[in-house]
């Protein structure tokens, strides 16, 4: 299960990963074109804590990843 989220001029795309018991949240994401200097940039972030479930680590994971995008490029 793959959540794709386009927030801002980025696309988030959180991966849930089954490690047996929970799930650990994962994203990447990628800035689109023509969006000046970081054109095309893609920044892979994973590890960001285990959930019950899929559904609820690609929601940390997207949650997570537009938090990233506001205090870095805001």
């Amino acid at each position: 299960m793959i959540k794709h989220t386009d927030y801002r001029e980025w696309t988030i795309r959180a991966t849930p990963n089954s490690n047996g018991q929970n799930w650990t949240a994962s994203a990447e994401v990628e800035r689109g074109p023509s969006t000046g200097e970081l054109n095309g940039a893609s920044f892979v972030f994973s590890d960001l804590g285990e959930c019950a479930t899929a559904a609820s680590a690609a929601d940390r994971a997207t949650a997570w990843a537009k938090r990233w995008i506001d205090e870095n490029y805001g």
